[in-house]
């Protein structure tokens, strides 16, 4: 039987990373994620050596074919994000600000919006003295990290699976928000990490009514 452990905390520094190391050392060979995609450091303790690399594509966004865009400007007019406007003679489309609706295709007169996949970030698999170490980064300015967090966690437990080992030992994110959720998802047991200060007790309290 596979067994999930995440370690979480209320907020950032309180030194998650640091006991999930200690962990991992004690409990080798078993399988690390870090799941903190916007800004792993587990690999800087664990020295890993990477043999996995793979881009990670998040929600298509809206591109405009211009040879068949009438520059009716339909499509700006429907979008709620503010995504598309005009340059010069072409109407084309802010990547970072769609987010992939579909409202502006169902409204164009002239079919000339396609989605393509956009790569958000990077997810790599390595190998570390303590076993199989799986992390992830967002690209800057990059959105669910969620369901990043889920693809890691994923791609952990097929980890553990493959080789024969009952442990998964996440690193969670700090905070409240998509990603710890999802770092939290699921598992067999959480270990909260905080500190002797009441914004770090308000922020673990939240945490726990979240989860």
């Amino acid at each position: 039987m596979i067994r999930q452990l995440a370690i979480v905390s209320g907020k950032g520094g309180t030194g998650k990373t640091s006991l999930t190391a200690a962990f991992a050392h004690l409990a080798a060979p078993v399988v690390v994620v870090d799941a903190d995609v916007d800004a792993a450091d587990l690999h800087l303790v664990l020295a890993p050596q990477e043999r996995e690399r793979h881009d990670y594509h998040s929600l298509p966004v809206a591109r405009i074919a211009a040879d068949r865009c009438l520059i009716c400007m339909a499509c700006a007019q429907m979008c709620r994000f503010a995504a598309i406007g005009r340059q010069d003679r072409l109407v084309v489309v802010d990547e970072t600000a769609c987010e992939g609706c579909r409202a502006c295709a169902l409204i164009c007169p002239a079919d000339a919006i396609a989605f393509h996949p956009r790569s958000t970030g990077v997810w790599m698999v390595a190998d570390t003295a303590v076993g199989p170490l799986v992390h992830a980064r967002l690209h800057p300015g990059a959105e669910h990290a969620g369901k990043l967090t889920t693809a890691v966690r994923d791609r952990g437990r097929a980890l553990a699976a493959e080789r024969g080992l009952e442990l998964v030992l996440i690193d969670g994110p700090p905070g409240i928000g998509c990603a710890a959720t999802a770092a939290l998802a699921g598992v067999d047991l959480a270990v909260a990490v905080t500190e002797p200060t009441p914004a770090a007790e308000a922020d673990l309290e939240r945490l726990w009514q979240r989860a």
